[in-house]
């Protein structure tokens, strides 16, 4: 899927492809053009150049990559931090991060915002902010935006890097549309449930989608080409402990 389809004009150059990840791929499947962002597959954090690095055992659902090398990695009612040190910290829904790693936050399960900053041992509590949904991605303090969070339009459309289109996801398609005439978006539907979204840049969505007991890692374009980029990986009938998790990555225009 997605083979031979030109970038649109001015999106943002893709990353020259690099062989596939030892161990991450079945016999006869080659990734010709591997995801711009990191991921994780069944306890290992890939990123973007191939390496693979094993994480701390748990049931993760999101994550986000601090500037400062630190790993936040989401469970069920908290987050990690790994570094130097490992430090826990409860949570009370989904986290918010920087998309130029600088920050990262939550809602701790006492309702107050946490901020976590590049260099910062420990988080502080944030006067006046809360988060949007784990959908729509963001913080507002005192009911303002908050510079550097968004992620969304008004109407709940993640944003691509560039400000340029949105995404609407559904729990079988995706449509992208740009925000100057959305009656020009196209949809794609999938053979399985959408569990994960995040646009890898300014003209490609990054999709998980689950059928049966097979994880698929998927990549959108706004044009309507599609591409599977990594092998189906098995075991993800369970949810608490997702095969494939996409990062927590704000993406602003």
């Amino acid at each position: 899927m997605w083979h031979g389809v030109a970038d649109k004009p001015g999106a943002t150059p893709r990353h020259p492809a690099t062989p596939p990840v030892p161990g991450s791929t079945e016999t006869g499947f080659i990734a010709h053009d591997p995801p711009a962002v990191p991921y994780l597959r069944s306890g290992t954090l890939i990123s973007p150049d191939g390496r693979a690095v094993g994480i701390p055992d748990g049931s993760w659902t999101d994550f986000t990559e601090l500037a400062d090398g630190r790993l936040v990695l989401v469970q069920q009612k908290s987050l990690t931090v790994v570094g130097r040190q490992r430090r826990s910290y409860g949570l009370d829904g989904a986290i918010t991060s920087r998309p130029d790693g600088a920050a990262v936050a939550w809602t701790g399960t006492d309702g107050r915002v946490r901020r976590l900053d590049t260099g910062s041992a420990e988080p502080v509590v944030v006067p006046g902010g809360r988060q949007l949904s784990p959908a729509c991605r963001g913080i507002r303090i005192d009911g303002r935006p908050e510079p550097g969070w968004q992620t969304c339009d008004r109407d709940g459309g993640l944003l691509s890097p560039d400000g340029t289109y949105f995404a609407s996801v559904g729990s079988v398609s995706v449509t992208l549309a740009p925000r100057a005439d959305i009656t020009a978006g196209v949809s794609t539907a999938f053979l399985g449930v959408v569990l994960d979204a995040v646009w890898e840049d300014d003209g490609h969505l990054l999709v998980v989608v689950v059928a049966a007991d097979e994880a698929r890692l998927m990549r959108v374009g706004v044009i309507g080409d599609t591409e599977d980029l990594i092998a189906p990986v098995r075991g993800a009938n369970d949810r608490t402990r997702p095969v494939l998790v996409l990062p927590a990555t704000a993406m602003q225009p």
